[in-house]
């Protein structure tokens, strides 16, 4: 796979981070406060930080089945469209950590640009994608989530995250995908 050295790091920085400790994922996870109060670094570094191993093998799983999808750089306005997302719209959000909000926004962006190159597969990983959003806004998280990140999962983080992801796809859909 083409894509999957890039992919491998972001994995591995972010179990990295997992091995440092809690000290080290205080210090990096999204915190509202902290972020007003000049921290910036959190608004891209809380991505990167997870709730315990579980969280972290979701994600990453779930970041090298959809890496042929788009290129590993879509990750970083993704991540930062999260972080926008929770600042400015979701103010009762003291504090997130995880990739999953990104990633949503890196599936939004590959499927709705193979779906702009005329690939029924990328519409309909589009459409299975709303599907989901829709289901986690009625229902809330898919069954077992929780319990294997153990902890909460912050759905607001799909939502923005996807949005994040689309407009790239204009950019993307120009570039041989595979």
């Amino acid at each position: 796979m083409r894509r999957a050295p890039p992919f491998f790091a972001v994995a591995a920085l972010c179990a990295v981070i997992a091995l440092a400790g809690p000290g080290t994922s205080e210090a990096l996870r999204y915190d509202r406060d902290r972020i007003w109060a000049g921290q910036l670094w959190r608004l891209l570094t809380g991505n990167l930080v997870h709730l315990g191993w579980g969280h972290l093998a979701m994600n990453v799983a779930a970041l090298l089945l959809i890496a042929p999808l788009a290129p590993a750089w879509v990750l970083l306005p993704c991540g930062l469209g999260v972080s926008a997302g929770l600042l400015f719209l979701s103010p009762e959000t003291a504090w997130y950590v995880g990739l999953s909000g990104a990633l949503h926004g890196l599936f939004a962006s590959g499927a709705l640009a193979y779906g702009l190159r005329g690939s029924w597969g990328g519409w309909g990983g589009l459409g299975l994608l709303a599907a989901k959003l829709a289901y986690e806004a009625h229902a809330g998280p898919l069954p077992g989530s929780a319990d294997l990140a153990r902890g909460p999962i912050l759905l607001p983080s799909h939502f923005y995250g996807a949005l994040s992801g689309l407009p790239w796809a204009l950019l993307l859909r120009r570039k041989p995908l595979a």
